[in-house]
Parts: C-alpha cells; structure tokens; sequence
C-alpha cells in the first residue's frame, strides 16, 4: 500500500471512529436526560399531598409524651419508620387544634402516622398528610 492510500484510509478510519464517539455520546445524553425526567417524576409522586380527618374520637391514652397524653393514628399503607410524614392543618382547623393542644411533630410507624394532643378535639380536624420516603432497609 502506497502512503497515499494509507493516509486515506486512516482518514477515513478516523471519520468512522469519531461518528461512533458521537453515536455514543448521543446515547449517553439521551439516557441522562431521560433518568433526570424519571426522578422529577418520582420526587413529585413522594411529596403529593392526600386529605384526611382527624376525628374527635379515637384518640388513645399514650405515656410517649407528658406533656401530650392522647393519640391518634392515622393508617396510611405503604408508610414505614423510616419514612418522614408532613401534617399541614387546614385553616378552618386552626382554632380546634389549638385549644386541644395538638402537637407540632408526628411520627411515623408500620402503617401509619401518631400524632398527639393535651386533649381530644371538640371537632375533627381537616388536615392534608405528606409522605417523604425513608431509605429501606437493605436485605442480607
């Protein structure tokens, strides 16, 4: 093969090479952009807000806090310890929950969602509940 010829081919050689590169990188960007799309999905999912009320009876006698002796749990599925929950009273709520000492924190447990009070309220309580998911547990 004469220089000439070689050094065509290996032009051509270096043109096939770097159109691959660019298939490639090509590829890799689509499937980032595509995996970012999916954890927006996925984040938006996690942090939807579902109604519940908060009735005025089914509280429960609890020692966990002095301060709030009363219970009650709200059962929601799929929520494990490891989740993190967000209880947003609505504004017609307020009132109630404050003259029967509802507190600020809530805890998740297998299924559902504690919250507690000084006292029962006189009326149920509107309130939304936001689920943020926990890690879970690795298996052995």
């Amino acid at each position: 093969m004469n220089i000439i010829a070689l050094v065509t081919h290996l032009k051509l050689v270096a043109q096939e090479a770097k159109k691959y590169a660019a298939g490639l990188a090509s590829e890799l960007s689509n499937a980032t952009l595509e995996a970012m799309q999916e954890m927006d999905r996925a984040k938006v999912d996690r942090l939807s807000s579902v109604p519940v009320t908060i009735k005025a009876d089914g509280w429960v006698k609890d020692e966990t806090w002095e301060e709030y002796p009363l219970r009650y749990d709200i059962t929601v599925n799929d929520v494990t310890a490891t989740d993190r929950a967000d209880i947003i009273l609505s504004p017609n709520s307020l009132t109630a929950a404050m003259d029967c000492g509802v507190c600020q924190t809530c805890e998740t447990q297998a299924g559902k969602i504690c919250i507690w009070a000084r006292k029962a309220p006189a009326e149920a309580l509107t309130a939304e509940y936001r689920i943020i998911q926990g890690e879970k547990p690795k298996e052995e």
